[in-house]
């Protein structure tokens, strides 16, 4: 078995990329420039993300965590599950061509 070494660091580094891009992308649905709201959007991405991957939650206890969490900050219970919907709907659909690509590459 071969050892991972440093290219374990790539690897969160492009995972940690993919996250900061996704964040950035809500701010499109918020229609916000906020610097500090792309932190706190930020930070909610990464629990969710951490929620859906790390708790058998069936991928989805991390979506209602960050929903709760962005009406706790303030939004609006309906923008925020809206965001939340699109959001993932946007992932489903690059998740689809990404396949697709992959199937149509091999």
């Amino acid at each position: 078995m071969q050892r991972i070494g440093w290219k374990l660091g790539i690897i969160i580094a492009i995972y940690f990329l993919a996250v900061a891009i996704n964040s950035y992308a809500w701010l499109t649905l918020f229609r916000s420039e906020q610097l500090g709201f792309i932190r706190m959007l930020f930070a909610f991405r990464w629990i969710r993300e951490s929620i859906n991957y790390l708790l058998p939650s069936a991928v989805v206890g991390g979506d209602i965590v960050d929903i709760r969490l962005m009406v706790a900050r303030g939004r609006d219970a309906g923008t925020a599950t809206a965001v939340t919907v699109a959001d993932k709907t946007l992932e489903a659909a690059g998740l689809f061509f990404f396949v697709l690509a992959g199937i149509l590459f091999c």
